[in-house]
Order: structure tokens, then sequence, then C-alpha cells
């Protein structure tokens, strides 16, 4: 009989082998032809059924598996080792990056319409894709600016006339007042010089003189006062016309200020990650033609070549993380992709974390302290605001013998069993544990590394 091994869960089984045929079919001599009597039973057939029943017996043998109750796979079994037991403290947080830009809808300085506060969004860059420092990526509609940026600086055109007539006029106005100004003071002297005569023309002549020299000197002081009187007019007349050009200049200069902002440069090389927003009442990313109101945040230009998880620390474990240990980062999207990193930052006091828990009828919140764990590895799926987990690594402990935690078992006097693999099957032996992390325990005695232990459920003693 030759052995066929069959696989049969985690052992194997043994079966004989079937009738193998003769190498030449071919009859040697006369052959006698029986006559038909119907169909033969029994065959090929006779040989599947008992290699099945074989089979059967073989995995009732070694697995202690078998009869009517029967499971149909063998017991999960481990070998004890010798390492290191790893303790580690897993914290979850989101994914983001060290450095980043926040790009805002400009905020308009100069005066605008009743109505006009949106800014329609006219280009944005798709999402994810990879920017340089300078590149263009947002831009606004905001052709009414455009068409008021032109009157404008019309205005500011016919402000500047404006200072210009005035100054001229001023200049015309002052010269003609300033020579009859003149004239009444040649006059004055004129009139006292012809006083002096006086003494030599009769009394009326005299009495003429005398009040032509008084009328003169009144109508020169009169014209002096007008005079000073008007050039401060004058100065305050173009006062107020080089203010009104100012105002028409700066009101020019705001405009155009918020015109170089309807395009967005980039200020640094990254990702472009567009924020959540709302249309139509649905919550939808930032898309072109979209209204934005001053200020809002619509975008993000993040340096993806500095990745870092935000985590929060039960204060009861603090205690247990520095500054530098290392850590494994999972992704939750990506269940298989394990990251190096390293705590960069912690935080000083403990904050309110996102679940509420009650007691007595009080709110009181989960406190949590803020760690940043820097992500070392590189790798083009890891992006902003993906779910994430850390295990930091506490300390690795030296170990004779090491088994996973699934295999130790408590009898009914609260001792610690494992069932070792023997000559005659399974056999419950009491061993010591030492230290422990989520799935391994250290084993003090009782237990020898490269001894098989069982994982699955003891088998049963009835």
């Amino acid at each position: 009989m030759q052995a066929v091994y069959i696989p049969w869960g985690r052992f194997w089984s043994v079966a004989p082998a079937l009738p193998q045929p003769s190498k030449d079919p071919r009859p040697s001599g006369p052959v006698e032809v029986p006559k038909p009597h119907g169909p033969k039973k029994g065959g090929s057939a006779k040989w599947l059924v008992l290699g099945a029943v074989v089979i059967g017996v073989g995995v009732w043998a070694l697995t202690g598996t078998g009869g009517p109750t029967g499971g149909s796979a063998g017991p999960l079994m481990v070998v004890a080792t010798t390492g290191e037991l790893s303790k580690t403290l897993r914290v979850g947080g989101s994914v983001e990056a060290k450095n980043y830009a926040a790009i805002r809808a400009p905020r308009m300085q100069g005066p605008r319409d009743a109505g006009r506060s949106e800014l329609t969004l006219k280009t944005l860059p798709p999402p994810g894709e990879l920017v340089k420092a300078g590149d263009l990526i947002a831009e606004f509609e905001l052709q009414w600016l455009v068409e008021h940026v032109d009157d404008t600086n019309s205005n500011v055109v016919q402000r500047k006339a404006d200072v210009d007539r005035q100054r001229a006029q001023n200049m015309i106005t002052r010269e003609t007042d300033r020579l009859a100004l003149q004239q009444a003071i040649a006059e004055a002297e004129k009139a006292k010089l012809d006083l002096r005569t006086a003494p030599v023309k009769s009394e009326i002549e005299a009495e003429l003189l005398k009040n032509m020299a008084a009328e003169t000197e009144a109508t020169a002081s009169a014209l002096q006062q007008e005079f000073d009187t008007k050039e401060k007019v004058y100065a305050a007349n173009m006062r107020v016309a080089e203010i009104t050009a100012q105002e028409q200049l700066r009101h020019l200069q705001r405009h155009q200020n918020d015109l170089e902002k309807m395009t967005v440069a980039s200020p640094l090389n990254g990702l472009v990650v567009m924020e959540t927003g709302f249309r139509n009442g649905q919550p939808t990313q930032t898309a072109e033609g979209d209204q934005i109101s001053p200020g809002r945040l619509f975008m993000r230009v993040v340096d993806i070549s500095n990745m870092i998880v935000k985590a929060g620390v039960n204060q009861a474990d603090v205690q247990s993380i520095r500054i530098g240990q290392k850590a494994e980062v999972r992704l939750d999207a990506y269940p298989n992709l394990v990251l190096e990193g390293h705590i960069t930052g912690m935080g000083a006091i403990a904050g309110q974390g996102g679940d509420r828990f009650r007691r007595s009828g009080s709110g009181l919140y989960l406190k949590t302290v803020p760690v940043e764990i820097s992500i070392d590895s590189k790798d083009e799926r890891v992006l902003p605001d993906l779910s994430a987990s850390a295990d930091i690594q506490l300390e690795n402990i030296p170990a004779e013998v090491i088994i996973p935690r699934s295999a130790v078992k408590d009898d009914s006097n609260e001792r610690h069993v494992v069932y070792v693999r023997g000559p005659q099957g399974f056999e419950p032996r009491e061993v010591e544990l030492g230290d422990y992390n989520d799935t391994h325990v250290i084993v003090t005695a009782g237990l020898e590394a490269g001894e098989e232990v069982l994982l699955s459920e003891p088998p049963s003693t009835t």
C-alpha cells in the first residue's frame, strides 16, 4: 500500500493509495468475453468510499475531534518562543500637516455696494494637486470692481485737475487783489503828501485835503484786511481740493489692492486640500462657481513632506510617555501599512476630550493630554485628515518564554494553566506569569521555549 498525504486543517491524514492500472493494459493471450448480465456495481466507487472512511479515521485519531459532535478543523497551536516583550500604548487621532497655509477669501478694504459682499470663485486647482510656491491657486470673479477701478481712476485725474485749477485761480485772484491793495496804498501816500500843502491852501481846500487823506488811508486799511482774509480762504480752498484728491487716490489704491487679491498665489510647496462647505444645504467641497464670504477658509496648502498625528493620551497614561519615544503609526484606510514615527510634542495640561460621560446627572468630560507624533516614514498614501492610530513604544522586556495571552486558561481554582502537547495529547500544566501586553505574556515558570501550547479551547474531558 502506498501512503498518500492529504492536508486537513493543520494536520495531515494518511489514506491508502488507489489500485494502479497495469502499464500495458493489452492482454497477452486470448480473453474470454463474459456474457452481459447487467451493470456491475461496486468497482472503483468502492475504493473511493474506503479512502474517504480511512481519511476520516485518521483525522479523528490525530485531532481528537471526531465523532458526531467533533469539529471539522484541527486545534490551533503555537510554539513558546524566546525574545522581548514589547509594551506599547495605543492612541488614536488624525493625520495633519506640520506646516500648512490656510487660504481664505480676501477681505475687501475699498467701499462696496450693498449685496456685493460675496465673492465668486472663478478658477481653482483640482483637489489633491501638488503646487509650488507662487503658483496660481484661486481666482475670484469681480467685474464690478474692475469697472469701478476705472471710474475711480478717472475721478482721481479729475480731482488732480481741480487742484491745479484751484491753484491757478487763486494765483489770478490774489494778484488782482494785490494790485488793488498797492494802488490804494499809493493813493493814501499821495493824499498824505498833498495834506502837507494845507498851510498854504485856503481853509476849504485844506479841509478837503484832510478828508481825502483820511479816506484813502481807510480804503487802504480795508483792502489790506480783505487781502489777508482772502489769503486764508485761498489756502483753505487749496487744502480742500488737495484732501479731495488724496481721498480719491486712496480710494483707488484700496480698490487696486482688492483687485490684486482677486488672484491668490500659493505661499509654499504642498498639496491642495479643499475645505468642506455647504451648497443647497448639502455638505460639499469648495468648487468653482461657489459664493465665498470674505474671510472664509476655503482651501489649505499642506506640506506633505512633514506629516504628524495629532492624538490625545488619557491623563492616567501620560506619565509613561516622553518626547522622543518611538511609535508605529497605522492608518485606518490602509490597515496593512505600518509607518515609523516618534513623539515630538506634548501638551502641558489636560483638556476636554470629545466623549462626554455623565455621573449623577452632572456632565463630565474625559481629560486627555494632546500629543504630537511625527511620521518619519515617507509614503504617498499619508494624507491630511485620515484617521490614524499610533502604538507608542514604552519598553522592551527580555523574556525566556513568551506565549500569546489567549493560550493561558484559568481553572476552577483560579490557577493559570496552559495545555501543552505531549505524547498522549494535550496535557494541562500550571504556569507562573510575568509581565504582559495586549497580546502576549511572559511565562516565568512551568513552560520551556520550543514546547507547543494550545490556543483554541481545551479538549473535553468527557
